[in-house]
């Protein structure tokens, strides 16, 4: 589920998807600030994202996922807790992969790389699709599309 909340949230990495409060979600939009960056941002709570949330019941913890909890007061607890279960996730993505026979590294920027991709194979301009992600540049943009070039050339021969 973390690996759809990724894709579905705009690409949302996992240091910011579990730091994600109850109270991030106001009038139908997650509203939460980039840890790597600092940048503020504002992307639609769709049904997608919606269903996802309803599977983690609130309880008494402030936090929408069930990685953190009010036991990890400082921010070295946090980042402790936070890496710990990133290094379980990646492994089980890579099992996931084998027993899938996907022939792709899967990690928990995978989600970030395919929402790129997805965008840029349906016509999606570079420059929103960088905007989306947060990047400073499109040039950053470009790097995770890189492997999408060859692809994307070979098919224009079928256009003419």
């Amino acid at each position: 589920m973390y690996f759809q909340w990724s894709y579905y949230s705009q690409r949302m990495n996992f240091h910011d998807m579990v730091r994600l409060t109850h109270k991030c979600i106001q009038d139908g939009r997650i509203e939460y600030n980039r840890r790597k960056t600092g940048h503020r941002f504002s992307i639609p709570f769709t049904k997608p994202l919606q269903e996802i949330a309803q599977q983690f019941p609130q309880g008494e913890s402030q936090y929408l996922f069930p990685i953190l909890s009010d036991f990890h007061q400082t921010e070295t607890q946090k980042q402790n807790r936070i890496h710990k279960c990133i290094g379980q996730y990646n492994k089980d993505l890579k099992k996931v992969a084998e027993i899938l026979d996907i022939p792709v590294e899967m990690t928990s920027y995978t989600a970030r790389y395919t929402f790129a991709s997805t965008l840029y194979l349906n016509d999606f301009p570079v420059a929103h699709i960088s905007e989306l992600m947060g990047h400073a540049n499109q040039e950053i943009t470009r790097k995770y599309l890189k492997d999408l070039g060859h692809n994307v050339l070979d098919n224009a021969h079928e256009v003419l």
